[in-house]
């Protein structure tokens, strides 16, 4: 009994000195537009691109969603490790404005997050975004 508690923690201490298998490189949240869905409160979807420049202590997020109703947005924020935090003003074709901020990390497929949009029309809606080439 002995020899199996030694043999089991010399195991378990060399598990823990071992290495973590790296995890795959995210893609560059820059360049080419992305196309982007954003499902608000689990009831109706958003789509459209949104197309990412700049640096990571300077990113600009160009959102323009064409369906159900066109959107505009120009959100500005940063890049900590490997996730996106980008705010700012929106218009929509209906004439409402307000704030939309997007919150993203990679994901299997590309990035995914939530969203969080301060409407004068609608009030407060909360999205989960995904963002696919």
């Amino acid at each position: 009994m002995l020899r199996f508690l030694a043999t089991s923690a010399l195991l378990i201490g060399a598990a823990a000195c071992s290495p973590a298998t790296p995890r795959p490189s995210a893609p560059s949240p820059t360049g080419p537009a992305w196309q982007l869905r954003l499902a608000v409160n689990q009831r109706s979807s958003y789509t459209g691109t949104v197309a990412v420049s700049g640096s990571a202590t300077a990113l600009v997020a160009d959102v323009r969603l064409t369906s159900p109703l066109p959107i505009s947005a120009q959100l500005t924020g940063t890049m900590v490790g490997d996730s996106v935090s980008v705010r700012g003003p929106y218009s929509a074709a209906n004439g409402c404005t307000g704030t939309m901020t997007l919150a993203i990390r990679p994901d299997s497929a590309g990035w995914a997050g939530s969203s969080v949009i301060e409407d004068r029309c609608a009030g407060t809606l909360r999205a989960a975004a995904q963002l696919r080439r």
